[in-house]
């Protein structure tokens, strides 16, 4: 009896003892009839209590069972979801890992150890897998993991640490063909074309034309592009990312082909690319190649400009000094437009880089006097405690000898303050806000204008009224005196500001040694009539002892890379200027061999100057684009902050071997398979750093007239023995061909074989017929033969070569 019913007796059985008792208490008692209502009223209220409790009882005893109901369904529930758990964790496709505060494995499923093809537990993240590792440590949250060329997501719970790996290989795979194949569009132009031939009689033009389109025309077969001609210098490319790619390994050998062509020639024509490479239309694609187009011209072209969405923008080439493009009509154009706009604004402020040097404050003063020609407030914006120190004698001497320029000073917070929207800003001798002295100036107007001669970078201020960019010019107080030369008013320069102004030409072309051309000694003798002096312009320029020992120490402490590379760093403790730093490059760069030469030291206590300049074909200004500053092909310069002496150095060093690399190369014979690059007995062509490394690590041999022969020698024995393989291979094929093989076998009462014939089997049959060894893995046997009969089993005996054997099944008597 279970208990609930055992308890409802026990109640029952003491309710009924409870009512004889007090019937007996009346008879015993023998009381009146008059209290037997009492009696009767007494049992109706025990039974009503009754009647209550039973209910009650029910009551209970249902929720009691609707409980035990819950209690074992979420038994169930929780069995389940046991089983679901570790389902989950040791036959779902998740790998799980759970690590402790040193990076050891404390945890990981079946998954995860069959991902990594090893035991887990116990062993550190860096050891399983350093990028694993790498990520883990800077706590991403999301990444993709390599592991034995496999791809896999990974989510990662710092706080918990918990490792969640996502097997993604077919995704990424498609991914990666779906990027390969993103369309893209480039337009080419051979720069400087029409004006090279313009002379030249028309058999000779269509010949050198030829020349240059059959060159375009094999380099785009050769990488499957497909380009046709819109003007006789123009053409316009279609290609895909995955040729862009290839095309970038060569990083656009075809510059370097147009420009050997042109050399050959003897005239002077380059190629210059726009590539645009992202999701969109046509339309947009197109539209961005032209732009990339006109970047890598106004750069001074010989270049290819890369647009990836999304990426920076990228630059190959530019090793070529192209042919000065710039005309007078530009000139004129632009100062007329000048003159309309600093009529139509209220003031005019003049703002030049940050580290103001001494073409910056030239440039500023000569546009000045243009502003104050036409009779409009001007003012010069200039930190006081941010120039060179070049800079620094100049307004020292404005102190002393030119008080009236010093009202048309500015400093920063100044500016800010009177700038209005009906202002003009004029941006000079740079063109990127990164630059300015103070960026905020370009946020309080509209009417901007740029005046600079550096190489276009690719985050220069846009929306602008005016943009006047001319790499072509040696320096921006050659353009601002172009300038004032065409301005529809006379300006006033005096013999000081002109000798300033000169200065400025004089220091970024080391003495009218770089990047000078007829424009720029006739912008130089124009200076001379407003009364420039040349030598007050070289007291300006000279060092002082202490210059002069910092360069000597630079130059003492200089480090040579490669034979033709000189990188001179100072102490962090000294404090140098960029005129300095520009001076020590230049005395570098007169040592016998140098190339390329770099001067690098802290210019204040946040900001490290760099000055680099080169000879022949380096190009200086890409090396200076990669720490966000520019130049020229031979002259550039940045400042750096965030980076160290040290660090930047060994950066540069890294770019130049990199990019010197590619200057020579060498050919070598393979003598192993290299994924990539060929097979073994390919002869093959690379840089020399590579070559010499796959020399060194057995992997090829120079190739040398001596090993050339020796391969020729190699090649033609394996030709023989080649070819001997194979008449061997057709007399065994004939010879087996010509009578089946018989293997007998037991057979069951149904028939069937015991067990089931082979290849191995077949292969044993073969030598003991035959008396010849034949690889079991070369019998094509599609699957196990289990019945008797006569069968046709393909043997490949050569690549070229397959024999064909009568099989016959036979039962064993």
């Amino acid at each position: 009896m279970n208990k609930p019913i055992q308890n409802k007796l026990i109640i029952v059985i003491i309710s009924y003892l409870l009512l004889i008792v007090i019937g007996l208490f009346f008879i015993l008692n023998h009381l009146p009839n008059e209290y037997y209502w009492f009696y009767n009223i007494i049992l109706t209220v025990l039974l009503g209590l009754y009647i209550l409790f039973i209910l009650i009882s029910k009551g209970n005893k249902n929720r009691i069972h609707d409980l035990e109901n819950k209690i074992r369904d979420l038994g169930k529930i929780n069995k389940q979801k046991i089983n679901s758990e570790d389902i989950a964790l040791n036959y779902l496709p998740v790998g799980i890992i759970l690590y402790d505060r040193e990076s050891n494995i404390v945890y990981s499923n079946s998954q995860a150890k069959e991902y990594f093809s090893n035991v887990l537990v116990g062993r550190n993240l860096q050891v399983i897998s350093k990028d694993l590792f790498e990520n883990v440590e800077k706590r991403l949250g999301k990444f993709i993991l390599n592991i034995y060329d496999r791809k896999y997501d990974v989510i990662h719970y710092p706080k918990n640490k918990t490792i969640y790996l996502f097997e993604v290989t077919n995704r990424e795979i498609i991914k990666e063909k779906y990027q390969k194949y993103t369309d893209a569009i480039g337009i080419l132009k051979l720069d400087n074309f029409n004006d090279a031939t313009e002379d030249l009689d028309f058999q000779d033009k269509a010949n050198i034309q030829g020349l240059l389109l059959g060159a375009i025309d094999n380099w785009c077969n050769r990488n499957n592009i497909y380009f046709t001609n819109i003007k006789p210098e123009k053409a316009v490319l279609f290609l895909n990312k995955y040729q862009l790619d290839e095309i970038i390994k060569t990083r656009f050998d075809i510059i370097n082909t147009i420009s050997d062509i042109s050399k050959n020639n003897d005239i002077h024509i380059t190629l210059s690319i726009g590539i645009a490479c992202f999701e969109s239309d046509a339309r947009s694609l197109g539209e961005a190649a032209e732009e990339a187009l006109s970047l890598a011209e106004n750069r001074g072209g010989d270049q290819a400009v890369v647009n990836l969405k999304n990426q920076p923008l990228k630059f190959y080439g530019g090793k070529t000094n192209t042919a000065e493009k710039r005309s007078r009509i530009t000139a004129k154009v632009n100062s007329r437009a000048l003159a309309d706009f600093i009529d139509n604004s209220k003031n005019v402020f003049i703002m030049p880089h940050t580290t103001t040097d001494v073409d910056a404050l030239g440039s500023a003063i000569g546009l000045l006097e243009m502003v104050l020609a036409k009779n409009k407030v001007g003012k010069i914006v200039i930190d006081f405690d941010n120039i060179d120190q070049t800079c620094q004698k100049v307004i020292n001497m404005l102190n002393q000898e030119y008080i009236k320029l010093l009202d048309y000073l500015i400093d920063p917070d100044d500016a800010l303050e009177q700038i209005s929207q009906d202002s003009l800003l004029i941006i000079v001798d740079h063109h990127s806000t990164v630059q300015s002295v103070e960026p905020k100036l370009t946020e309080k107007t509209k009417h901007i204008i740029i005046i600079d001669h550096h190489r276009r970078i690719d985050n220069i201020l846009s929306d602008v009224l005016m943009n006047y960019i001319e790499p072509y010019a040696s320096s921006s107080a050659e353009l601002v005196t172009e300038l004032i030369d065409l301005f529809d008013e006379p300006v006033n320069i005096d013999p000081f500001e002109a000798t300033i102004m000169l200065a400025g030409m004089i220091i970024d072309t080391n003495n009218f040694s770089y990047r000078t051309g007829i424009r720029t000694f006739e912008a130089a003798a124009r200076l001379r009539r407003f009364g420039a002096n040349p030598f007050k312009a070289k007291l300006m320029l000279r060092e002082s002892l202490d210059d002069i020992r910092t360069k000597t120490n630079l130059i003492n402490k200089a480090k040579i890379i490669s034979n033709h590379f000189a990188i001179a760093t100072l102490p962090k403790e000294e404090l140098t200027d960029r005129v300095q730093l520009a001076i020590t490059a230049d005395e570098l760069l007169k040592i016998d061999d140098i190339i390329a030469a770099f001067a690098i030291g802290n210019i204040d206590d946040e900001t490290v100057g760099i000055s680099a300049r080169s000879v022949d074909k380096f190009n200086v200004s890409i090396v200076m684009e990669e720490f966000g500053g520019g130049g020229h092909l031979n002259n550039a310069a940045a400042q750096v902050k965030n980076l160290t002496i040290v660090e930047i150095a060994s950066k540069i060093e890294k770019i130049i071997q990199e990019t010197y690399k590619e200057e020579t190369s060498m050919k070598v014979i393979l003598i192993k398979d290299i994924r990539g690059k060929g097979k073994k007995g390919d002869i093959i062509e690379v840089a020399t750093g590579y070559g010499n490394y796959l020399l060194t690590s057995k992997s090829a041999i120079a190739a040398n007239s001596a090993n050339i022969k020796a391969l020729e020698a190699e090649k033609e024995k394996e030709l023989i023995d080649a070819q001997k393989d194979i008449e061997n291979a057709k007399k065994l094929k004939e010879k087996i061909e010509k009578s089946p093989i018989k293997i007998y076998v037991k057979i069951g009462e149904s028939g069937k074989l015991f067990g089931s014939i082979n290849t191995k089997q077949i292969a044993d049959e073969l030598k003991k017929t035959y008396k010849i060894n034949i690889d079991k893995r070369k019998i094509d046997l599609k699957d196990n033969i289990h019945s008797l009969g006569s069968y046709e089993v393909n043997i490949k005996l050569h690549k070229d070569v397959v024999g064909v054997i009568k099989l016959q099944v036979l039962e064993e008597e």
